[in-house]
């Protein structure tokens, strides 16, 4: 029997609970990475300051999933990183895959974007040639920029930072209910000796 994704992520949380709960911390660092358990802020804020927005997208993207990604705050969150990508592809000359990408990846996010006429007006400035550099350089700045209006897109919505689990921090709280339904039990306990008899 297959199990959803909220099913198959509550067991792997379980799994890392128990892990960490034996200080079996090597594991646990790999499934939590190998599962993408939760947003690494280090490792993305790194791919933004290098401006890796293919990398972004993707890592991002593997966070969110059916009705996650179709939220008005999933959709402003995902177009940030989406449309950065479509601007260098059109700041290298690439425009067929842009126009392409545009249509599959950044166009079903607009209809559900809580400013969809503002972001279409995005998308329509990156694909003026006289105005593409000037509005998006490519500079330390402007990527720090983006991190920013990332992370204000995550921090709007309850639902989109449950997916990013690891911003609000509720490991410690997961791990200690976690603890309390008797993962515990399945660990090997050592035996104690036998009382002597009185």
């Amino acid at each position: 029997m297959a199990m959803d994704r909220q099913s198959e992520w509550i067991v792997l949380r379980r799994v890392f609970a128990f892990l960490k709960s034996r200080k079996l911390h090597r594991a646990a660092y790999a499934l939590e990475k190998e599962a993408r358990l939760k947003l690494d802020l280090p490792h993305l804020h790194e791919l933004f300051a290098k401006g890796c927005w293919r990398a972004a997208d993707e890592y991002v993207t593997a966070f969110m999933s059916g009705k996650e990604s179709t939220t008005p705050s999933a959709s402003a969150t995902l177009f940030v990183v989406r449309f950065e990508r479509f601007v260098r592809a059109l700041k290298r000359g690439d425009e067929a895959w842009a126009l392409r990408y545009f249509g599959r990846a950044i166009r079903p996010l607009l209809r559900s974007h809580p400013d969809e006429a503002a972001a279409r007006a995005g998308c329509n400035r990156a694909m003026d040639r006289a105005s593409l550099h000037r509005n998006y350089p490519d500079d330390a700045a402007y990527r720090e920029q983006r991190l920013i209006e990332f992370y204000r897109c995550v921090y709007q919505n309850e639902h989109i930072s449950r997916s990013f689990n690891d911003i609000f921090d509720y490991n410690l709280r997961f791990m200690r209910g976690t603890a309390a339904i008797g993962l515990r039990r399945h660990a090997h306990r050592p035996r104690r000796p036998p009382r002597p008899a009185a």
